[in-house]
C-alpha cells in the first residue's frame, strides 16, 4: 500500500514555496488602507463611539512616532 506523502490539508502535486518568495511578490495593501474608507462612511454617532476613539488615538499615536523618525531623517540630511 503505497502511502501519499501530502498530509490532509496539502494539495498532491504542489510545491512549496519559500516565505520570502511569497512576501516578496505579494503586493501588500497597506495596513491603514481600510480607514479611509472607514472615515467617509462613519456617522458621527458611530466615530463617537468607544471603538472609534481607540482606532483614532492608536493612529495619532502611530503618526506621532512616524513624525519621531522623518525629523531625525531631516536632521541627518540637513547636517550632510
Amino acid at each position: 500500500m503505497a502511502r501519499n506523502p501530502a498530509s490532509a490539508t496539502d494539495e498532491s502535486g504542489s510545491i512549496p514555496i519559500a516565505a520570502e518568495e511569497v512576501a516578496a511578490t505579494a503586493a501588500k495593501e497597506p495596513a491603514r488602507a481600510f480607514l479611509q474608507s472607514a472615515r467617509r462612511n462613519l456617522s458621527d454617532d458611530e466615530l463617537s463611539t468607544p471603538a472609534a476613539r481607540r482606532f483614532l488615538i492608536a493612529e495619532l499615536e502611530r503618526l506621532d512616532q512616524l513624525c519621531i523618525e522623518l525629523k531625525e531623517f531631516e536632521r541627518q540630511y540637513n547636517n550632510q
